[in-house]
């Protein structure tokens, strides 16, 4: 019966470390998300530097251009926007890090619960195995007890008495 026990604890042992392991997956593509969110923003952080050094060089310059100047600032107008939705993304994503970082604390938790619940059932079996071997050399010694008893007297040698 613990064997069958046994067997359903290694059983939802290796489930609750298969969804921890997906957990952790889970968690792994969401951080490159973040990342890869925080590199494009970076990017276009010095895009818009770009623009502003370049239509601050215009400005400089004796042959200035007003309808350049007007497109190198709608142009850093646009990366600005750009940069606003990278940080609502970069918002959103790190939430969804959160979220998933939760879930795995979760996942290992319950594997913990499953690991400690098999180590408890593996220490009751090592228990009452060596309860049995115990009660196997109680009945061995009691035997030998008995047969020492029974044979050492002079009327057990298998002669008769007078």
């Amino acid at each position: 019966m613990l064997n069958r026990r046994m067997r359903g604890l290694n059983t939802l042992l290796r489930v609750r470390r298969d969804a921890e392991e997906a957990r952790a997956r889970e968690m792994a593509l969401a951080q490159m998300a973040v990342d890869e969110a925080r590199r494009r923003r970076t990017g276009i952080r010095t895009s818009q530097q770009a623009a502003l050094d370049g239509a601050g060089q215009l400005l400089q310059s004796p042959a200035l251009d007003a309808s350049d100047a007007r497109a190198y600032y709608q142009y850093e107008r646009h990366l600005a926007r750009s940069l606003d939705e990278c940080d609502a993304d970069i918002c959103a994503l790190e939430d969804e890090l959160e979220r998933k970082r939760h879930l795995l604390a979760e996942a290992a938790t319950d594997r913990k619960m499953i690991e400690k619940l098999r180590e408890r059932r593996l220490q009751e079996w090592a228990q009452h195995v060596r309860k049995m071997e115990q009660r196997a050399a109680d009945e061995t010694a009691q035997i030998r007890a008995q047969l020492q008893r029974g044979t050492g007297g002079p009327q057990d040698d298998g002669s008769e008495t007078r």
